[in-house]
């Protein structure tokens, strides 16, 4: 996995790598023979940060592109 180029694709690569790590950090405390409960909380605590964060990015990005269909039709939005 290249984390410089999944980066270069700027906040919304960042959101993706942080859900593959929070994706591993789960999978390797699941392999304990006794998982903690206080890791699993901070883990999903995480995840949700995460998520909220990725939905953040896609709803400028999806305001950023409507934006920029108005501003090259010529008629008004």
């Amino acid at each position: 996995m290249d984390i410089v180029a999944i980066i270069g694709f700027g906040l919304s690569g960042l959101s993706f790598l942080l859900f593959v790590l929070s994706f591993r950090l789960i999978s390797q405390e699941q392999r304990q023979p006794q998982p903690k409960n206080g890791i699993l909380k901070m883990i999903l605590f995480f995840m949700i940060r995460t998520f909220v964060s990725t939905g953040t990015v896609g709803w400028f990005g999806l305001c950023k592109i409507k934006t920029a269909n108005c501003l090259l039709k010529t008629t008004r939005c």
